[in-house]
């Protein structure tokens, strides 16, 4: 969120999910922007995926989101 919305400024909002059902779920992200930064924000979108996938979370992001 930080990058796309408040550093790149494509956006008020964007956030994610997980569903999860007994054989299968889906991870979705949803966000509304301008045509004119599209393919833009979609690139940025995945970016911050491959960065979640291969980057180490630091102790105080994971404690911000950890629920208790």
């Amino acid at each position: 969120m930080a990058n796309i919305r408040e550093d790149k400024g494509y956006t008020y909002g964007i956030g994610s999910g997980l569903v999860s059902n007994n054989q299968e779920g889906y991870f979705f992200i949803t966000t509304e922007v301008g045509a004119d930064v599209r393919e833009a924000a979609v690139k940025e979108i995945y970016n911050e995926i491959t960065r979640l996938r291969t980057e180490d979370i630091n102790n105080e992001e994971l404690t911000l989101v950890k629920i208790i």
